[in-house]
């Protein structure tokens, strides 16, 4: 079992589809079990995606707080589950309490469109 818990953020490898590449990358967890956690992939990249995709992306006011190293986006359109045994993730941060606040609240909004 990690010490990673809900609502934290690390780094870990995320496995690219179809090409099964794997890139380290922040994460924002949501849910833990003792052999998989389930996370929001969080990006950079945001002037280049299409509107429907950033239409999906929860900007991150407090990112530095975060402990991330440039603006950043929760991209809320797929979830990942990522098993224990077969990846390396590392705690590093926090959302501010605005920006779980904020993220709560447009999570609750988007599940009743």
């Amino acid at each position: 079992m990690t010490n990673i818990k809900p609502h934290t953020i690390a780094i870990a490898e995320i496995e690219y589809q179809p090409s099964k590449d794997r890139k380290t990358r922040p994460v924002y967890v949501l849910t833990t079990s003792d052999d998989s956690i389930t996370v929001f992939r969080i990006t950079s990249v945001f002037n280049t995606k299409s509107d429907y995709i950033k239409s999906h992306y929860f900007e991150l006011f407090d990112w530095k707080k975060a402990r991330l190293m440039k603006p950043s986006w929760i991209d809320t359109l797929t979830t990942v589950t990522l098993h224990l045994d077969t990846i390396r993730i590392n705690y590093i941060g926090t959302l501010s309490a605005k920006d779980e606040e904020r993220l709560t609240e447009w999570l609750e909004q988007r599940s009743t469109l």
